[in-house]
């Protein structure tokens, strides 16, 4: 499309020629084998973005030394029996048009010995490994070999037929633990200057490029700045570095931001705006000569658009995005609707797999591309969903593909349940995106959706169905303690069906608690949260949780915690603190932001009468990862 004309327009770095500026992010999934050998699970992934339509797909951090591993399941390509199966990766990836490049990484002090049964090392005794053993500084003497394990790997990365290598010099690793005066220490030609300091990542190109030749793109991913405050590499200094490694021969930069350590992130969640990392790559291509690939928080086609035509890069990563859709490419150019990623990061950065795999809670299927395309259902069978939320829509949506016939009953006027609550707080309009892309899929699939019924057991029954799914969501529920007639529930507050104004008390620090406060502070609200645990937000991810909380520090929110209620009062509440009892008193409204329970009455009432199937929060409440997950493995097994 024109209005696309610069993202898919054809681009070379070096003698490698691009179908378009896309480039799909490296992303650790944790889909190779405990050795760190392909699978056929990680040849389907990279296989179907590359068949999405990206211009360059750079595979995930690859362990370029066993010493350099910081998980089990971390890619590897530090022995040549790794050959084979990255040949057979790369030959996937340019058999669907696009061309590959291999991120080779070594995590340096943050090595697991768990993984590697090797002490962890870098540049200073500097911080702990990731099971808290303090590394092992490098003598000058020893560095050589560090330089050889890149580049070996980038030798067997060409043997491999990949394109190009990636040097991952960014993130905390090992070559970033040399940039930057954070984590390097020393006093020899290895440390102190900038200059000093690159030496090692210098070295290390110069060394790989000596070895692969000149007609092999070899480039950087940097941090356009550590994200550290004056502790780490800021904008200025990064400059300085890409100079350098510019001049050394990289043949692009590809800018990041943000160390494993410090509080902003690559991967920052839904409260900052999309492309808000640009800047950094903007500030290096303005000063270098060779492409910046930019990235973070790209999400929208018209974001990436706008970024080559305003010149923040040469390039656009998408990491996320292309968890979400991969054809996102291929939608864009044609017009069609892209399903949304909604940045927030559960799935992919925090409550991962049980062996630490990427999930994605926007669609089930990533990380399964090697199961296929679902199986059209051997005996279609008439099936009734009751719950229209995104466990009913999913479970709806995928039966219905696979050659059911659904009928789906909401007692709202709308669907959505729970999600379109998720939505209303400031910063969650990607939820309401996901909401209407639900909505439209299960429209699309022919699903018969019956809103504003309110289903009763006689009524399910009485459509004498082959098979009933249960996905009637949870509610929450006036607390059972003294004076609950004084208070509001946060789900009433949020949907507008109950005002509040001037001083609030809102009891429970969970995600509901704190995205209430934001909500009402946003609104003029004087906001106080109180809850009984240690800590708040313990079931946010980890990124959304951090954002969160300085967000409402900035609007004076006042958190409190360790706090027992034992009454309501009509202006506050009772409290235990510290073994004390007191009052909190002096507020206009008391939010209740607890007490979610399932919604399994028509369950229990159905059990024994029907083939009956129960997910979603009527199951257990739990986050919409799990929901959408339980309905997609459902609609798969009717």
């Amino acid at each position: 499309m024109d209005r696309f004309s610069l993202l898919f327009s054809p681009f070379r770095i070096r003698a490698l020629s691009l179908r378009n500026r896309i480039v799909m992010a490296p992303m650790g999934t944790w889909y190779a084998d405990e050795e760190g050998f392909v699978t056929d699970r990680l040849v389907a992934y990279y296989r179907e973005r590359a068949r999405g339509g990206v211009g360059l797909v750079i595979v995930e951090h690859t362990a370029v030394a066993l010493e350099g591993r910081s998980s089990r399941r971390m890619l590897c390509a530090y022995d040549d029996r790794y050959i084979p199966g990255l040949a057979r990766l790369a030959e996937a990836v340019h058999g669907e048009g696009a061309k590959i490049a291999l991120q080779l990484n070594h995590v340096g002090r943050t090595a697991s010995f768990d993984v590697t049964g090797l002490p962890a090392v870098g540049p200073s005794t500097v911080g702990k490994s990731r099971d808290r053993r303090t590394p092992h500084e490098l003598s000058e003497e020893e560095i050589p070999l560090r330089v050889e394990y890149f580049t070996r790997a980038a030798l067997r990365a060409r043997e491999a037929r990949f394109d190009a290598v990636e040097l991952h010099g960014a993130h905390g690793y090992l070559i970033n633990q040399f940039l930057s005066p954070w984590t390097n220490k020393r006093t020899d030609r290895y440390g102190g200057s900038t200059e000093n300091r690159c030496r090692f990542a210098v070295e290390v190109l110069r060394r790989v490029r000596e070895l692969v030749g000149d007609d092999f793109p070899v480039w950087f991913r940097v941090d356009g700045d550590e994200g550290l405050e004056e502790q780490g590499i800021r904008s200025d200094e990064a400059k300085r570095i890409c100079r350098i490694l510019e001049e050394a021969g990289s043949d692009a930069i590809h800018v990041s931001f943000g160390h494993g350590e410090g509080t902003l992130y690559a991967s920052a969640p839904y409260y900052l705006p999309q492309g808000h990392l640009l800047k950094y790559a903007k500030a290096i291509r303005d000063i270098v000569s060779v492409p910046v690939i930019g990235v973070g928080n790209i999400v929208d086609p018209e974001v990436a658009e706008k970024a080559l035509r305003e010149g923040y890069a040469d390039l656009v990563a998408l990491g996320r995005a292309l968890l979400a859709d991969p054809e996102w490419p291929r939608k864009a150019q044609e017009g069609r609707r892209i399903r949304p990623c909604i940045l927030g990061n559960r799935g992919c950065c925090d409550h991962r797999g049980p062996e630490g795999e990427v999930r994605c809670l926007v669609r089930p299927e990533t990380g399964r591309e090697w199961e296929g395309p679902p199986r059209p259902a051997e005996s279609p069978k008439w099936v009734v969903v009751v719950g229209g939320g995104p466990a009913g829509m999913e479970v709806a949506s995928v039966a219905a593909r696979r050659g059911h016939l659904v009928v789906l009953l909401e007692r709202e006027g709308v669907l959505g349940g729970m999600l379109r609550i998720a939505a209303r707080p400031p910063g969650k309009g990607y939820m309401l995106k996901f909401l209407r892309y639900l909505e439209r899929e299960v429209r699309e699939a022919g699903v018969d959706v019956r809103l504003s019924t309110e289903a009763t057991a006689e009524d399910v029954l009485a459509l004498s169905p082959d098979a009933v799914v249960v996905a009637t969501g949870a509610e929450y529920r006036p607390p059972d303690l003294p004076g609950a007639e004084y208070t509001v529930l946060a789900v009433d507050v949020l949907e507008g069906r109950v005002q509040v104004d001037g001083r609030v008390l809102i009891v429970g620090g969970e995600v509901t608690g704190l995205e209430t406060a934001d909500f009402l502070s946003e609104r003029g609200c004087r906001v106080a949260v109180v809850d009984r645990k240690e800590r708040l937000g313990e079931d946010l991810t980890g990124h959304c949780r951090h954002f969160l909380l300085k967000i409402l520090e900035e609007k004076d929110v006042e958190l409190t915690t360790e706090t027992e209620v034992l009454a309501f009062l009509p202006d506050g509440a009772l409290v235990r603190c510290d073994g004390r009892e007191r009052r909190l008193s002096g507020y206009d409204a008391v939010v209740v932001a607890f007490g979610l329970r399932p919604e399994d009455g028509l369950a229990r009432e159905l059990q024994g009468k029907v083939p009956l199937w129960v997910v979603g929060d009527a199951k257990a409440p739990r986050s919409a990862l799990e929901a959408v997950h339980e309905g997609y493995e459902l609609g798969l097994g009717i």
